[in-house]
């Protein structure tokens, strides 16, 4: 028999797939994939995206099936990626401000059965600014999917404040500012993650930096990195860990703190600047656990509330905006959603005092 109070979850990225069957509060089963909307611009089609996203689908439903109650969901949930052009189907992003209701107005129900016999419905993302803007005014706008689900998350969780920011440091970083009543009211978006990615494998620089990320990086070396992509820029500042390597004592790993601290650096002014990013303002950092320290360290340096949370928090934040989304649509079932915040995200730790240099005039 169908399970109303079941649902399966799928979540897009640009570089990778996450699946999760809820039953409840409880999830049942989960899975990941390394295949993501940037498979299907590199393809040209959505051939492997589909059959990833089957096998995740499939591989989740049969792990339900198998319960000693079996767990049998009448629909599935997609948000991310999975809602652009490069994913399932392309639908209009929402504007903000936009929270839990506005986004609950706009879902979309479609049938894909090259993925799943069960009806699939889509979480649009949110765009900040006109939908039309003038050439000199598109620095002003911005787009997200995916992480709008994460912010309405933690919000609703407890865990970010009202007036707060989520940094999301993925293949694309994401500042998104949160209002008093949890709607996201403006996002700034940047290449951060692609670009490393491409700086670090494709360079010149791939040989002067270690083949895996170590478990944290070098402050003073993600300093200096800050320091010098302000003082010269992000392209000028890349040369210089080649230069490292030639000219000053220093490993790989070194190398490549510094090179997170360019790659930091490069956006810090831009995201200061913004009137949001006050001292006091609390500022969740999530990414990968190294970049989500070394940038949390940077913005607790000038005074900003920042804290990194671990992907096990950023996971329960992305179910619980989904669900919350999906119960206030018209396609919920009748039963209320309830909260349970798992664990608490940590206080920031003592700001270290600030090591950014003024920029040279």
């Amino acid at each position: 028999m169908p399970d109303r109070d079941s649902v399966v979850l799928l979540e897009g990225e640009t570089t990778s797939t996450s699946v999760w069957l809820v039953q409840g509060e409880q999830v049942v089963a989960e899975a990941q994939t390394a295949v993501g909307a940037r498979d299907t611009a590199r393809d040209g089609s959505p051939q492997r995206l589909e059959t990833a996203l089957r096998q995740l689908v499939t591989g989740v439903l049969g792990e339900g099936e198998a319960l000693p109650q079996p767990c049998r969901p009448t629909v599935v949930v997609a948000a991310g990626m999975l809602t652009s052009s490069l994913g399932l189907r392309g639908i209009e992003h929402v504007p903000a401000p936009a929270g839990v209701e506005e986004l609950a107005a706009r879902l979309e129900r479609h049938s894909f059965p090259s993925v799943t016999d069960l009806p699939v419905v889509l979480i649009p993302g949110v765009r900040s600014g006109p939908l039309k803007a003038q050439r000199e005014a598109v620095g002003s706008t911005d787009v997200i999917r995916g992480e709008e689900t994460v912010a309405i998350g933690l919000h609703l969780l407890g865990w970010l404040p009202a007036g707060g920011i989520v940094l999301s440091l993925g293949s694309h970083w994401k500042a998104i500012h949160v209002d008093r009543d949890g709607r996201i009211v403006s996002s700034v978006t940047s290449l951060g993650g692609e670009l490393l990615d491409v700086v670090t494998s494709q360079t010149v620089l791939a040989g002067s930096l270690p083949r895996q990320w170590p478990a944290t990086f070098d402050d003073a070396w993600v300093d200096e990195g800050v320091h010098e992509a302000q003082r010269s820029g992000f392209a000028r500042a890349l040369f210089c860990v080649r230069l490292l390597e030639q000219r000053v004592a220093s490993t790989p790993e070194e190398r490549l703190a510094y090179l997170i601290g360019v790659a930091i650096g490069s956006v810090m002014d831009t995201l200061l600047a913004r009137r949001s990013f006050r001292a006091g303002t609390r500022v969740l950092v999530t990414g990968p656990p190294p970049l989500a320290h070394a940038f949390a360290a940077q913005l607790q340096g000038t005074s900003v509330d920042a804290v990194p949370v671990g992907a096990t928090q950023v996971a329960h934040a992305v179910r619980t905006g989904m669900r919350q989304i999906l119960a206030r649509s018209a396609f919920a079932a009748s039963r209320p959603l309830s909260l349970v915040p798992s664990t608490t995200v940590p206080a920031a730790p003592s700001a270290r005092r600030s090591s950014r240099r003024p920029r040279p005039s």
